[in-house]
């Protein structure tokens, strides 16, 4: 991330015009545009005065730094991090006075992504507002920005105290530079770094696979191990992880998903149960085995309170309207005897990938129904699914270590051949933005796209594992990775 940062203020930095020379409290205005809010002669904060003139003064350190000095700077410890660093876009949707700016760093710091997400959301808001110009092909420069500004509210743009507080906002001033360019080139270089560096927290336990990973909102995420049947919690988005001890007496923890509401459900081996928690993963109910099934080994929730789960050794897709209260046989799914993936692809849209013939179905009914779409290659298992979004899915498969993508909702597929020497395409996690990180094995690695699944780059084998069971992404930039034989949880943050 901080090369990121580095990189993206370089960028901004070079396109700085003379609009943005002058010198308040000191110190000359580098990128800055000084937008006046809250009630007009009201004086700054004591708190908004330092958070500026922090801001001012690293921005305008980085610009005079020597490419050594740069290279030594701990962005993570100084306001130029991601608290920093966050544009000060606290418009809300041209009200000037619902903001408390006192918070903003704080906020950013506890959400980043979700932060600068939003700030840019509300600045595209601002921009077109302002301007009349439509979100894409803005072109206004800063400095028209700023007198359009200026001409509709009466405010000047002296810094002095009786124009009120200030919102800075880091942009490129320069008239050939499209505000789009200014604000998303850091934050595109921020997002780029998604998945890409992961961290050993350790094993779980004496549990040796962190076979299932689900995140439940709010920071809290849970996963579920093998061979003590066990789940884990963590409420501070994966940093750590509070051991809730064994689910009944099942061993394997095979499958978890998200319900919304604070409902999860758990699918276990070796008594094929699906368990139940409505307090966010911190309790769990035992609703009772699913048919003569073993194993219920993937779940999925399609939306309006329906959920499915794939079972074996009968390959079944069991279905519940209810939250996962109580569940429907809907029968096998052909020949097949394992559904070890699901996913939902929105609009009712629904795939499962099956063994023993590498096999892709699909529903179109929310899970009513499904279709045989037939075998995929010569592959057995088709052992992983995940939606990127804008009808584009992708699908990991044994033996051949291959990933397959579809383009049009899952109705098609196109074979993009062997990751690597891996066998194993066992798990898939979309991170937002087009990123999507792939496990493997059996050399325990994470395989990463930025293209939507087009292509794929391998990050290597994590520690010494063999393989990368489960993934999940937690939001705000972090991803979560569960690993064999060590029962190990890894942890990717930007």
């Amino acid at each position: 991330m901080k090369a990121k940062l580095s990189a993206g203020l370089s960028a901004l930095q070079g396109k700085v015009g003379a609009y943005c020379g002058k010198v308040i409290n000191g110190r000359q205005q580098i990128g800055r545009l000084s937008i006046p809010y809250g009630k007009s002669g009201e004086a700054p904060s004591a708190a908004q005065v330092s958070v500026q003139d922090r801001y001012a003064q690293k921005v305008e350190e980085w610009r005079t730094a020597t490419p050594e000095q740069r290279a030594a700077w701990d962005l993570a410890a100084e306001p130029l991090s991601i608290s920093g660093f966050n544009f000060m876009m606290m418009v809300s949707e041209m009200n000037q006075t619902d903001i408390n700016p006192d918070e903003t760093e704080a906020t950013t710091l506890d959400n980043p992504i979700v932060s600068l997400q939003g700030n840019m959301n509300r600045i595209r808001h601002w921009i077109v507002a302002l301007s009349g110009e439509a979100w894409g092909t803005v072109t206004i420069s800063t400095a028209a920005l700023a007198a359009k500004f200026h001409a509709t509210t009466g405010h000047k743009h002296t810094g002095a105290a009786g124009d009120g507080p200030v919102l800075t906002i880091l942009f490129s001033a320069s008239p050939e530079n499209s505000m789009l360019q200014a604000i998303e080139s850091v934050f595109v270089g921020i997002i780029s770094s998604f998945g890409l560096k992961w961290t050993d927290l350790g094993r779980q336990g004496a549990e040796t696979y962190v076979r299932s990973l689900a995140y439940l909102g709010n920071g809290i995420a849970v996963a579920g191990t093998v061979p003590n049947g066990k789940i884990f919690r963590s409420v501070n988005y994966g940093a750590t992880w509070t051991d809730l001890g064994q689910l009944g007496a099942e061993t394997y923890v095979f499958s978890l998903a998200y319900l919304g509401n604070g409902i999860a459900v758990a699918g276990t081996y070796p008594n094929g149960k699906i368990f139940r928690s409505t307090d966010y993963g911190a309790t769990w109910t035992d609703l009772g085995r699913q048919g003569a099934e073993t194993h219920v080994v993937s779940l999925a929730y399609l939306g309006n309170g329906i959920a499915v789960a794939g079972t074996y050794p009968h390959g079944k897709i069991f279905r519940s309207t209810d939250y996962g209260a109580t569940w429907s046989d809907l029968g096998q799914l052909g020949a097949e005897t394992y559904v070890p993936s699901l996913a939902y692809l929105g609009n009712g849209i629904a795939v499962a990938g099956t063994y023993p013939n590498g096999k892709i179905f699909r529903s179109t009914n929310y899970g009513a129904t499904w279709t045989d779409l037939g075998r995929q290659g010569a592959e057995t298992y088709v052992l992983s699914l995940a939606y990127l979004g804008n009808g584009i899915a992708v699908a990991g498969t044994v033996p051949n270590g291959k990933i397959y993508r579809s383009t049009d909702y899952g109705a098609t597929w196109t074979d993009l051949g062997q990751q690597g020497a891996e066998t194993d395409v066992l798990s898939l996690a979309y991170l937002g933005n087009g990123i999507a990180v792939a496990g493997t094995t059996p050399n325990g690695k994470i395989y990463r796209s930025t293209d939507y699944g087009a292509t794929w780059t391998d990050l290597g084998q994590q520690g010494a594992e063999t393989q990368v069971l489960s993934l999940a992404y937690l939001g705000n930039g972090i991803a979560v990775a569960g690993t064999v034989p060590n029962g190990k949880i890894y942890r990717a943050t930007m």
